[in-house]
């Protein structure tokens, strides 16, 4: 937008986002996790265990990179209003090296989210093989993560030199060697220009490798090539959804924001959250068409048994809600987008409904048998097409037969394991992130991307 009130830059001064108290509380969630982790392992629980890690590893990395992702967007776009939330952003960075770190105990999980450890896949016995898979996505990953760290550096350089180091020792090695303004912005311009393109184009890529080597694999019948798009798609969606919430949590600790985080800077977000909400429905439906209208009988037997199988079922239609039709209906009012609150409650709702859908991407293809005890279910013989076909024939034969065919009893594993691990992550998360912006609060001031704050 180029209507931005001409509000000057807010002072650079540390903006502390977490009080001590709430710092002790993250602390303790975390030892709490670690706690429930290893306790669960000790009661021969070790599947619950390692599903729920792997989905939450997926949910925070991807909160990790999305904020500098998001920067390059606005960059590419040049974005006037984008550059505002800069520092709101960026800020999500500084949890890249705890999910590079949470990557390493992946390792240990073995045949728990690595089911071809006892059922190899003939054809592709290579390449999933599991220290190859481990390998190159922690290599692709890493490789993302030092780009976005080259990103932020330069970024952050220009105004940092005339800030100076202070205390931090992280900001005193920002500001090393610099040579003025003028020449930093400049040498930060040219190199920000090329690498913009580089870290949209690895992002795609890395993310959608992640899918299909960490996720589509974990149901061997399962195949789609649309899937790796879906996920990192669906991973912006769910960054876009925490600058809501964030932005909320800035303004409530430092409400002299209010005049740089204007409505002209609010409403536009919320616009991109409602583009995005579309963007998630139609790669949700260009995937689930495909499904449906082809009865394909490899991809079948994934969605029946998440949309039609207990426990499953509820959380599928809670994920279409929450993450689609919500978002949708609430984002048609103007005035909706201008509220931080409202905006962040929504956002919040997106969040959890994101983490659900990673949920069900991984668990139900890991828990009590996944797609085989359902082939078991409706009387296939092991043939994941005989299967389909019989759970297709008889949805369109008798409703009432299907539902008794599909419906097997399996427990939710959604309990004290869950909630210790993921509460864990999101404290590790809020700590990282707090930490960030309280050693680089001059993110919020003119940068190479920022806009002029005069005519």
């Amino acid at each position: 937008m180029s209507d931005l009130h001409p509000n000057p830059a807010p002072a650079l001064e540390a903006t502390v986002l977490l009080r001590p108290r709430a710092q002790w509380v993250c602390w303790m969630l975390i030892a709490l996790g670690v706690l429930v982790f290893g306790l669960a392992l000790g009661r021969s629980e070790a599947q619950r265990v390692w599903q729920v890690y792997l989905v939450n590893w997926l949910f925070w990395s991807g909160l990790a990179v999305t904020g500098v992702v998001l920067a390059a967007i606005w960059r590419a776009t040049n974005s006037q209003w984008g550059a505002r939330l800069l520092g709101v952003a960026l800020a999500t960075f500084g949890f890249a090296p705890v999910a590079l770190l949470t990557f390493l105990p992946l390792a240990a999980a073995g045949g728990h989210i690595f089911p071809w450890i006892k059922h190899p896949v003939p054809h592709r016995a290579g390449w999933l093989e599991p220290g190859f898979v481990l390998a190159r996505n922690g290599l692709a990953f890493g490789v993302l993560l030092v780009l976005c760290g080259v990103y932020v550096y330069f970024l952050l350089r220009p105004a940092a030199g005339e800030a100076g180091a202070g205390r931090s020792r992280l900001r005193a090695w920002l500001v090393r060697g610099f040579a003025g303004r003028a020449a930093e912005q400049a040498r930060a311009e040219y190199i920000l220009r090329r690498l913009t393109p580089v870290l949209l184009v690895l992002y795609g890529l890395v993310f959608s490798l992640l899918a299909f080597d960490l996720v589509m694999p974990l149901d061997p019948h399962f195949y789609s090539t649309l899937f790796g798009g879906y996920f990192f798609v669906t991973a912006l969606y769910a960054g876009i959804a925490l600058l809501s919430v964030l932005l909320a949590w800035w303004l409530a600790y430092a409400p002299t924001l209010r005049d740089w985080f204007t409505a002209e800077v609010r409403h536009p977000l919320g616009k991109l959250t409602f583009g995005f909400a579309m963007l998630y429905g139609l790669v949700f439906w260009s995937q689930y068409l495909v499904f449906w209208y082809g009865n394909l009988p490899e991809e079948i037997p994934y969605v029946i048994l998440r949309q039609n199988t207990l426990p499953w079922k509820p959380l599928a239609y809670a994920v279409l809600f929450l993450v689609l039709l919500v978002p949708f209906a609430v984002l048609i009012s103007a005035e909706v987008k201008k509220k931080p609150r409202a905006m962040a409650f929504l956002g919040g709702l997106i969040l959890l409904g994101i983490w659900l859908e990673r949920y069900l991407l991984i668990v139900p293809s890991l828990w009590g048998g996944g797609t085989h005890r359902l082939e078991a279910a409706v009387g296939g013989t092991g043939d994941p097409a005989s299967a389909a076909s019989g759970v297709v024939h008889a949805a369109d034969g008798a409703a009432a037969a299907h539902a008794a065919a599909v419906s097997y009893n399996v427990p939710l594993p959604l309990g004290w394991v869950e909630i210790g691990i993921t509460l864990a992550f999101a404290a590790a998360f809020l700590l990282s992130y707090a930490a960030f912006a309280h050693r680089f609060p001059l993110t919020l001031s003119t940068s190479p991307l920022a806009p002029e704050t005069h005519h």
